[in-house]
């Protein structure tokens, strides 16, 4: 195995490669992370109001709706690869 030595340019410029992807991929996928936080929010406050303030048996009953977030996340992801697939067939 080679012993590579790295410059401290090398090194800073191979973080700061990394750090960008890492910027990328989350910028792709960054409404699906907004997404989920919201739904789980909503449904974490709901069921706390329901069981604190309202004393409904059935506080659990309101975990539900991430079904509906889950709908929206496979369309979300069903339009997007629909896009990248045009968007190939046009460049030819």
């Amino acid at each position: 195995m080679p012993d590579e030595t790295f410059t401290q340019k090398d090194s800073i410029a191979l973080i700061e490669s990394m750090i960008n992807k890492a910027k990328n991929r989350f910028g792709e996928n960054g409404f699906l992370y907004l997404l989920w936080g919201w739904v789980i929010l909503f449904c974490s406050l709901g069921q706390f109001i329901l069981v604190s303030l309202l004393h409904y048996p059935r506080h659990y009953l309101i975990w539900t709706t991430t079904w509906l977030a889950l709908g929206v996340q496979f369309v979300y992801i069903y339009q997007k690869r629909r896009k990248k697939h045009a968007d190939k067939s046009c460049d030819g």
